[in-house]
């Protein structure tokens, strides 16, 4: 849209799954000019993505030398460091994710009105979640959506896998029940999982949201803008610098949202001097506001993949089904304080085609083939954090299947810290992985679990083994331990760094409205905002948050 100013009314910071349903939301109002920067690349519509973003089962966009992902380094435990892609193209990360899209519990949204997020209750927010889908499985029952962008549906001819049907049979024969809907309010159990995919592709939230109303003359989408930090004048944020193509630029706005996500959202606030003033200083950062807390309460979803055999073949596979978990078991672990804080996923894949596509000569895999090829130490360095020993564990392993266990409600914290003024260094990531002996408890738990399911009739029948772990460590503590720690990684579900709450809470960054403490005319709409993450991926959450932050900025408008 050609402008003969470089005023906006809003400039929103990311084009993700918050970003691009707040953009499409702000810009319904004519008289709102609407600005969004995103540092990765425009592709368009769906037939013009690349192989790696368009389809489900590839992770090409994950491995290094893709330019749609920040390359960022995660260390999950003292000496367990892994790759944590996130997006870098419009769509965001909903544009690389696994398209599964659930909610979250009630009692997630709950906990934050609970603690002082006036309006963000499960009762507020289910509004959000109903107008943002068409759910075409449920969007006539109570509680769910028929007429918004995401389209939503769930694949019952999975069940006809035998790996599929081996984990339903063995999961009620352990009795757990069949859920059918997995974002109702009291959704527990054994269901399919509701995705935003169609015949396998990603339908992101770009795609759905932000696309289809780019003609809007008061919606301007410029990608390949990588923003180096947020102006101010006399504490109000007033204008953002960037620089596009090698060529520095700037814009002015009335008001600026991040929506930059759990990790680049935190670090883009530090870098324009809202953070803990004495590290700003130490960088040479001129400190705007005082917030020690930003880049705080970094949380996650934990897991481990647990490899077994079978004597079955990956197939016949139903086309589009997701690599991981077309089913869930949602489930709350033993002795567990904490209800529905648990869940299994089972790969429909073996290691080997998902992790290089060896078994299919598709476009996707030989993306994915072509960049592991271009970039073989990073690839080693991020896949296998550097060591030998796993990635010749990972070949071993190549035929193997996988089952997954996650940490639904982690209560470890980890924390995001800045350490250069460069905006082009990449922040320091420490998850802090089973720091609260809870979480490692629960989770040996989840592993013993998942031992006891491979051993009914219905796995049985198709041969199922473990392969790696052993009797000794499944009935040692202290080993199976050891074997967690050494396998654990990220669903890269980053968030919470940017907490959420009233001006009572002093670990809060911003508050119920999403407007950063101790700062004006600067909002905050991305998972970074959660006090705690939701159970279940967040995708779901995250185009909630931009629906909701879209409808309080409109009622202040008014």
């Amino acid at each position: 849209m050609p402008r003969a100013s470089n005023h906006y009314n809003v400039v929103v910071i990311g084009s993700g799954a918050s970003g691009s349903a707040l953009a499409a939301r702000l810009s319904e109002d004519p008289q709102k000019s609407v600005l969004v920067l995103e540092a990765g690349r425009h592709y368009g519509g769906i037939e013009s993505h690349p192989p790696a973003l368009k389809y489900c089962h590839s992770g090409a966009f994950a491995m290094p030398g893709s330019a749609d992902h920040w390359p960022f380094m995660a260390q999950l435990t003292g000496d367990r460091v892994i790759s944590v892609a996130r997006g870098k193209t419009v769509g965001g990360s909903s544009a690389v994710n696994g398209a599964f899209y659930g909610r979250g519990a009630p009692a997630d949204y709950d906990g934050w009105a609970a603690a002082g997020n006036v309006g963000w209750s499960y009762e507020d927010v289910l509004p959000f979640f109903i107008k943002a889908e068409t759910d075409l499985d449920f969007g006539d029952s109570p509680g769910h959506g028929a007429q918004g962008p995401m389209v939503i549906q769930r694949r019952p001819e999975s069940a006809a896998v035998p790996i599929i049907d081996a984990f339903r049979q063995a999961c009620f024969g352990a009795g757990f029940p069949e859920d059918l809907d997995i974002n109702s309010a009291t959704s527990a159990g054994v269901a399919f999982t509701p995705t935003n995919a169609s015949n396998g592709r990603r339908m992101n939230a770009a795609l759905r949201y932000l696309i289809p109303v780019e003609g809007r003359p008061n919606l301007t989408v410029q990608d390949r803008t990588f923003v180096h930090a947020v102006t101010f004048t006399n504490g109000r944020a007033d204008g953002v610098v960037y620089q596009r193509d090698g060529v520095d630029g700037a814009v002015s706005a009335d008001e600026i949202v991040l929506c930059a996500g759990g990790i680049n959202t935190p670090h883009l606030l530090m870098l324009s001097g809202v953070g803990p003033a004495d590290k700003l200083q130490q960088l040479g950062i001129n400190v705007v506001h005082d917030s020690p807390y930003v880049g705080q309460n970094l949380m996650d979803h934990p897991f481990v993949g647990i490899p077994y055999r079978t004597t079955t073949t990956e197939g016949p596979v139903p086309g589009g089904l997701l690599p991981v978990g077309p089913v869930i078991l949602n489930y709350t672990a033993t002795d567990s304080s904490i209800a529905d804080d648990m869940c299994l996923l089972p790969a429909i894949y073996s290691k080997s085609t998902m992790l290089f596509g060896a078994r299919s000569q598709s476009l996707v895999d030989r993306a994915r083939g072509a960049l592991f090829l271009r970039n073989p130490w990073a690839t080693w360095k991020g896949v296998w954090g550097g060591s030998a020993k796993a990635a010749l564990q990972d070949f071993r392993q190549r035929k193997d299947l996988q089952m997954f266990v996650e940490l639904s409600v982690e209560l470890s914290r980890g924390e995001l810290t800045l350490t250069s003024a460069d905006p082009s260094v990449l922040p320091q990531l420490s998850f802090r992985y089973m720091s609260e002996p809870e979480d490692l408890r629960r989770m040996r738990d989840g592993v013993r679990l998942v031992a006891r399911l491979l051993e009914h009739p219905a796995y049985r029948r198709i041969g199922a083994q473990l392969t790696t772990l052993t009797d000794g460590e499944l009935s040692s503590d202290g080993e199976l331990d050891r074997w967690i720690l050494a396998n654990l990684a990220s669903a890269a579900h980053t968030a919470g760094t940017c907490k959420m709450g009233p001006i009572t809470d002093a670990t809060a960054v911003v508050d119920p409205r999403g407007r950063v403490h101790g700062v004006e005319g600067l909002r905050v709409a991305d998972l970074s905002i959660m006090p705690t993450l939701t159970r279940r991926g967040p995708h779901a959450s995250a185009i909630m948050i931009g629906e909701r932050m879209a409808a309080l900025i409109a009622e202040e408008s008014s």
